[in-house]
């Protein structure tokens, strides 16, 4: 995916490392996991997408 030119990251926690967060590139379209209380893994795909587009305003203009 590709906003105003650039491409988009996906925030992702470190599990080993408090409060640190890496950035990957582009978007999962889905993720392998269980239920709860189940041990068969099943594929997930992920219908929804929601943005939160942060930016600077010119102070100028």
């Amino acid at each position: 995916m590709i906003l105003d030119n650039l491409p988009l990251v996906v925030p992702i926690r470190r599990p080993n490392q408090e409060n640190s967060v890496v950035y990957q590139h582009g978007f999962h379209v889905g993720l392998r996991g269980q239920y709860v209380g189940s041990k068969e893994e099943k594929h997930f795909i992920h219908n929804h997408l929601a943005f939160t587009i942060k930016f600077h305003k010119d102070p100028v203009t």
